[in-house]
Parts: structure tokens; C-alpha cells; sequence
């Protein structure tokens, strides 16, 4: 029954994100840790998966999701049994954006560490005449070390900064 509230939203999004939070929706409805408080969880999920990224994996975007409603059921609870809540669902927005924050920042900690391939595509651009520091690799300090003993380019500058 509880599975509803988070069913609306899950119908407004589309393609990989819809996937995404289905998968997240049922492995919620079937593990025994929703029981605790159902309506928190849904009403979390149902307010935050239209903002979320969809690069962690499930079982930990779920455990994130629990450890967040357990450590904030009282305000959760507060907001949900206030008459403003009835008038403007929006308000529960006030500590779901702490979920948003907490899902957001792991995975740029996830990206940044490399464990995440973003499928961005990687353009190099070189421009005519090329220097020699755009061929060289930033990592190899041997190439960096014999470049700073080549001479420098002196040409026009025809490159867009």
C-alpha cells in the first residue's frame, strides 16, 4: 500500500531514470527494513528521485536511503503531521534536500575517486602550429622534464582562451 506514494512520481519520470528508481522501488518494497516505517521511506523516495543522479549502485543508494530516514524520522514525522504539509507537499522538501545532498555527494566522491564512468566523450583539440606541451602526457614526468629543455613556441597565437 505504501508502495503507491512513491508509484506517482515513478510514473513521471522517463527512460534509464524511470529503470533506475523501479529497481530501487521494488527491492524497498521487499526488504523487511520498510516496515519500520514505510511512509518515510516512500515519501522520501517519492520527493527526491526526480532530483537524483543514477550512477550509485542499488544496494547502496538503498542503504543510504534507510540511514537517512532512521536518522531523520523525527523531522520526517514533524513535517508529514503538520497542516502545512497538507496544503504544500513541497515543505518536506526542508529535510528531504538533506537525502538529495547525501546521495549527490557520493557520488562525486565516487566520480572523482574514479569509480564511476560518467560515458562522457573526451575531445582533444590541438591547433596548427602545435606545441609541443599539448602532445605531452601531464602524468609522465620524463616528458614534462625534457620539454622544459626544448625551446619555447614563439609563433602567432592563434588559439581561443
Amino acid at each position: 500500500m505504501h508502495k503507491r506514494i512513491a508509484d506517482a512520481a515513478l510514473g513521471k519520470l522517463d527512460g534509464e531514470k524511470a529503470g533506475y528508481f523501479a529497481n530501487i522501488v521494488s527491492q524497498v518494497s521487499d526488504d523487511p527494513r520498510t516496515e519500520l516505517f514505510p511512509n518515510l521511506v516512500y515519501t522520501v523516495l517519492k520527493e527526491t528521485m526526480s532530483l537524483l543522479p543514477t550512477y550509485l549502485d542499488n544496494a547502496e543508494f538503498i542503504n543510504l536511503l534507510y540511514t537517512f530516514v532512521d536518522t531523520n524520522k523525527g523531522p520526517l514525522q514533524e513535517h508529514l503531521f503538520d497542516k502545512k504539509y497538507i496544503n504544500d507537499p513541497t515543505t518536506i522538501r526542508a529535510v528531504t534536500d538533506g537525502f538529495v545532498d547525501l546521495i549527490v555527494e557520493r557520488t562525486m566522491q565516487r566520480y572523482e575517486n574514479g569509480e564511476i564512468d560518467s560515458d562522457e566523450t573526451v575531445v582533444q583539440k590541438y591547433t596548427w602550429p602545435y606545441r609541443a606541451e599539448d602532445l605531452v602526457d601531464p602524468d609522465d614526468d620524463e616528458a614534462i622534464e625534457e620539454l622544459k629543455s626544448r625551446p619555447k613556441y614563439t609563433g602567432p597565437e592563434r588559439r581561443e582562451r
